[in-house]
């Protein structure tokens, strides 16, 4: 009935809009004073906008403070700190969607002569090509985008100069 998101960017828009659509109430909060912190203030603007004509509920410059159940239906109780004031909020779910951390650590990159950036990264050149001759890196783990679409684009780049093609990552709108 009432789905209550943290994190006002790509992730926690299209789930507010996706839950939206499917009938339910969306809030959703973010800790800046703008949604999609990386895009220009105009555009972050015209989302909002497009996203409240929707219905979609949003706290700019708020912060979650707390979390628990909400009485006795099983529901969740938010609490949140906006522009300096305390107000709870009072939803069925609570979907948390607020970033993603590499766990690059884990692949023992150095045993494999493959170089990380100073982020976790596996650093590529424009053509997915990593330290290592012929291994690759598509995707989230090389940072050139953490889309789906992105991550597609990397393996047709990768194909392609399997192919002796020309294309590349800066080839890219």
């Amino acid at each position: 009935p009432h789905l209550i998101i943290l994190g006002g960017s790509y992730i926690g828009l299209e789930f507010s809009q996706i839950f939206r659509r499917f009938g339910a109430r969306v809030t959703v909060i973010e800790r800046g004073g703008q949604l999609v912190f990386r895009e220009d203030a105009d555009v972050a603007e015209s989302i909002k906008e497009i996203l409240e004509l929707e219905g979609i509920e949003f706290c700019l410059n708020s912060m979650v403070v707390g979390v628990g159940p909400d009485g006795d239906d099983a529901g969740v109780a938010v609490t949140i700190l906006e522009d300096g004031e305390e107000r709870v909020l009072a939803g069925s779910h609570f979907l948390v969607a607020v970033g993603r951390v590499l766990n690059s650590d884990l692949l023992d990159a150095e045993a494999a002569g493959v170089e990380l950036d100073e982020k976790g990264f596996i650093k590529v050149d424009d053509f997915c090509r990593t330290s290592a001759e012929g291994v690759f890196a598509v995707g989230d783990i090389n940072g050139h985008g953490a889309f789906t679409h992105t991550s597609v684009n990397d393996a047709e780049i990768v194909l392609d100069q399997m192919r002796g093609g020309v294309r590349k990552i800066s080839d890219r709108i």
